[in-house]
């Protein structure tokens, strides 16, 4: 257990994360619990992801949003041979860190083609990719979230 990570604390954490009325703690909260390679493991915050996803449509930051559906596409799945690729496509240098990219935005072609790169992936596997991705999200992520 990390020096502030007794398990109210992450309780605590958790709730922030996606129920708070306000995107700085909201963001704080996340960024903390990234930090706890532990946190994840709890039954509690199984559900976790699917909220974080749902908040994308709430009024949080783009930095925030795109921790978000990094971090949602790095806890589903993690057995899929397109998770790693996943979880880069929402961060600016393809690495699965920030900066991040709004996933309300659309996402290039161009930077596309750099997670397929940087994740070793065929032409195939990029369109794979991208076709789970928005079928997961609701919206295509070369065209952007449109309301």
């Amino acid at each position: 257990t990390r020096w502030w990570a007794d398990e109210d604390t992450r309780q605590l954490l958790r709730q922030r994360a996606v129920e708070d009325e306000s995107w700085q703690p909201r963001s704080k909260s996340l960024e903390l619990l990234a930090g706890d390679e532990r946190w994840a493991e709890h039954p509690e915050t199984l559900a976790l992801p699917e909220r974080i996803k749902e908040s994308i449509h709430t009024t949080e930051t783009p930095q925030t949003r795109g921790w978000a559906a990094c971090h949602y596409f790095r806890s589903v799945n993690s057995s899929d041979p397109l998770a790693d690729a996943k979880q880069r496509v929402f961060s600016q240098d393809a690495d699965g860190i920030g900066p991040y990219l709004d996933p309300r935005e659309p996402v290039s072609d161009e930077h596309l083609a750099k997670v397929a790169r940087v994740a070793d992936l065929s032409d195939e596997q990029r369109e794979a990719m991208v076709e789970q991705m928005n079928a997961a999200l609701g919206w295509d992520i070369r065209i952007g979230l449109t309301e």
